[in-house]
């Protein structure tokens, strides 16, 4: 009999550790579905600010930032060359566009090159990146056209009415995947 109670009392134990497992990975598993959708939504914070940036810088001087590119990433030389413009820290005093030195674009310091901007030695902003370490591609409608039309992974994307557009794929790294952080709908 005391075998038998022993036995059964294994069973519970189990039975126990099996739902007590279950729950820990429902837990967990939510949690982290919870601090992706933060980064998330902190990503798309960034883009907005960075497409409002180049819209303000739009308004201010009726025109856009112009650095011999319509597509550029917000990071290496020609990133670093577009947030000096955005940011009043332009290094080339001789052609430069931010005439008054305005700020368009502020944002947290990055961590370990995630979730916000990545400063140089030199207090210039080098980079920005999404809260998942991407950083955002930003496409500038330098013909001014009605519509801004471009390449989106294997899609084509028109914006009616737009000036600048920005994107960075999310946590996947692949574009076109429902986590990618957008500044359009």
């Amino acid at each position: 009999m005391a075998e038998k109670k022993k036995r059964s009392l294994g069973r519970w134990v189990l039975v126990a550790g099996i739902l007590l497992l279950l729950v820990a990975v429902w837990y967990f598993s939510d949690s982290t579905r919870a601090v992706d959708r933060a980064k998330r939504i902190e990503g798309l914070v960034l883009v907005n600010s960075l497409v409002k940036a180049v819209e303000n810088f739009q308004m201010e001087y009726d025109r856009l930032p112009d650095i011999g590119a319509v597509q550029i990433p917000s990071d290496g030389p020609a990133g670093e060359m577009f947030l000096g413009i955005l940011t009043g820290a332009e290094e080339s005093q001789r052609d430069l566009q931010n005439l008054r030195s305005i700020v368009f674009l502020q944002g947290k310091e990055a961590k370990d090159r995630k979730g916000g901007l990545v400063y140089g030695p030199d207090d210039r902003v080098k980079a920005i990146y999404d809260p998942f370490g991407n950083p955002y591609m930003v496409i500038l409608n330098a013909k001014k056209e009605d519509s801004l039309v471009f390449q989106y992974g294997d899609q084509n994307v028109m914006l009616r009415g737009k000036g600048v557009a920005a994107y960075s794929p999310g946590k996947d790294g692949k574009l076109n995947t429902p986590d990618d952080i957008r500044s359009w709908n």
